[in-house]
């Protein structure tokens, strides 16, 4: 291994994927022996959610920064890269999402720096913009949806609060079936609905390899998507394009539901190909881990 520490910097008491896969990328590395601390943002005095509880993390440290430091920041923080304290460390920035750094950050050419990218929606971005060393780093979604008990399904849609304007239109065409907006859940509700569901539906930007996604398909449900950002990047999320639509195709998207839910043996078979992928996630994430020790 090439460094003597790794710092990850997080957002304290935020419960979204962003600061879960750094939780999660925090519990692998510690899990491999390496000495890795989190340094939280802003002010806090318990920064970690319960949510996130089960991940094993380091924190509270005083900084210790020198050649052999290797910090890892996300896109929101982007301002450490060239902060004087951290000259003498190697810095990453990992690109969870595109859309979230609002293009405040310009210094893609830095000398030295690693940019890690979770989607190839993120990848062709940081080479439009010049970025010079690039590595990936996919996070996998938690353990929790591969072992949550299987439940009947019922003739029920779950969608997503973005995009909320197709599934609130779907609602009203297809009142036959229930329809449910995931919106001010805990992840235990969420879990117990998209189990329940034949369907999950999500019209959102897809800033980068979202999780509802595949958490969804996970616990059983046919997925349908936007055509925007990493959505529309078979590489990123590998359904069967036929369920991939613009948000202005609404009979397609009728008929599509529909066939998932009236249809629903059938059609949860089209994605198993990408529940297998899914399920590979975790192995994949940690040699990933494992190649950007080595950096």
């Amino acid at each position: 291994m090439k460094y003597k520490r790794v710092y990850i910097f997080n957002l304290p008491n935020i419960v979204t994927g962003g600061p879960e896969a750094l939780f999660q990328l925090s519990h692998e590395m510690i899990e491999l022996g390496v000495d890795c601390r989190t340094q939280f943002l802003g002010e806090y005095e318990n920064p970690i959610d319960e949510e996130f509880a089960s991940y094993k993390c380091n924190w509270g440290s005083n900084l210790e920064v020198d050649e052999e430091t290797l910090c890892i920041v996300p896109e929101v923080a982007t301002s450490l890269v060239n902060h004087p304290f951290f000259a003498k460390a190697k810095m990453a920035i990992w690109w969870l999402s595109v859309d979230n750094n609002n293009n405040t950050f310009s210094d893609f050419g830095k000398d030295g720096l690693i940019h890690l990218y979770q989607s190839n929606y993120a990848l062709n971005h940081l080479r439009k913009n010049g970025a010079k060393e690039v590595c990936v780093l996919f996070e996998p979604i938690n353990d929790s949806y591969f072992n949550y008990p299987k439940t009947e399904k019922k003739n029920k849609v779950c969608y997503s609060i973005k995009g909320e304007a197709v599934g609130t239109a779907m609602q009203k065409a297809l009142p036959q079936y229930e329809f449910v907006m995931l919106k001010g859940m805990t992840r235990d509700e969420v879990k117990q609905h998209l189990a329940e569901s034949k369907l999950f539906i999500d019209f959102g930007h897809h800033p980068g390899r979202d999780r509802l996604p595949r958490e969804s398909v996970t616990l059983g449900t046919c997925l349908l998507t936007s055509r925007k950002g990493s959505a529309s990047l078979q590489s990123d999320l590998c359904i069967p394009t036929r369920f991939k639509f613009y948000s202005d195709e609404s009979h397609k998207i009728k008929r599509a539901i529909q066939e998932c839910v009236d249809n629903y043996d059938l059609a949860t078979e089209e994605f198993d190909s990408y529940r297998n992928i899914i399920r590979q996630e975790k192995r994949v994430f940690i040699q990933h881990i494992e190649n950007i020790l080595n950096l």
